[in-house]
């Protein structure tokens, strides 16, 4: 599926009035704080993963964004900096070292990686992309997992869980041996069964457990049911809050994801029906 944000800034300005920011730059940030802290309830991000843009204040004519099987190719066309930059996977393995590649370039290029994204999750994850503009934040190129991987101990137990209804699983590593899938395991909608075959029975399963050798020992990389998708409680929720966090006068003073319910100065302000209808789509299992 294509690789879109869940709201843009001209949807939200389409809904709501973003007149008290001076500029694009700002009301971009407004969005995306909003939008941080909508994924934060729900534990992820539909498979968004950053979005990179090129400074129009810097010296260049045009500025682009290509991912590849191998990395992620910068291009500055004219301009003090013209010239291509290429990032490779092997060089920045998680996409955090990416993004602070990126910014070290100081070239003109501005990352932004969603606070959601775990640390460890390898940047080699990132889904292919064509050569695409990003000359300026509006124009910002937005980058998406083709999937996603989750490790954590086997913890001696016969179900691996993992944090996102599963679509396909691409690949099961246990203490460093990659596993077969319907011999070594079976995949079921939120987590996988550890299980050998019997004899010549490719049916016949004999239940046996996860290996607790060390921690993380087991890596699953799966393609989540949710990668992709824009639904419409999600954007809701994300204008909604946004409206709601400028009508209370600015930032939030304090908040309590556990209650759906946030306190600015004395006005508290209960935001339980912008977040109730997104539980379908909360992470059930949280992997450490």
């Amino acid at each position: 599926m294509a690789c879109r944000e869940m709201v843009t800034l001209a949807e939200l300005e389409a809904t709501v009035d973003l007149d008290q920011f001076s500029t694009d730059d700002l009301k971009q940030q407004f969005l995306e704080r909003i939008t941080d802290k909508v994924y934060s309830v729900l534990g992820h991000s539909f498979g968004l993963a950053m979005r990179i843009y090129h400074d129009e204040s810097v010296d260049a004519a045009a500025a682009t964004v290509q991912v590849t099987a191998t990395g992620i190719v910068l291009v500055i066309t004219d301009g003090a900096n013209a010239g291509t930059e290429t990032l490779l996977f092997a060089d920045y393995p998680t996409m955090w070292e990416m993004s602070d590649a990126i910014e070290a370039l100081e070239k003109g290029w501005v990352p932004y990686i969603l606070d959601i994204i775990p640390f460890d999750q390898p940047s080699g994850n990132l889904k292919v992309m064509a050569a695409t503009d990003a000359f300026g934040i509006d124009a910002a190129a937005v980058l998406c997992f083709a999937q996603w991987q989750v490790c954590g101990s086997g913890n001696n137990e016969h179900y691996f869980f993992v944090p996102m209804p599963i679509l396909s699983v691409v690949s099961v590593v246990e203490d460093g041996i990659t596993l077969t899938a319907n011999t070594h395991y079976r995949v079921k909608y939120l987590w996988i069964a550890r299980h050998l075959t019997t004899g010549s029975c490719a049916t016949c399963w004999r239940p046996i457990y996860w290996s607790c050798a060390y921690p993380c020992n087991v890596c699953v990389v799966y393609i989540p049911r949710w990668f992709g998708r824009r639904p419409a409680v999600v954007r809701n929720a994300i204008i909604g809050l946004a409206q709601l966090e400028l009508e209370s006068g600015g930032a939030l003073e304090s908040e309590k994801m556990g209650d759906y319910s946030y306190t600015k100065g004395d006005f508290s302000v209960a935001w339980s029906t912008l977040m109730a209808p997104l539980g379908m789509y909360k992470v059930k299992v949280h992997i450490g």
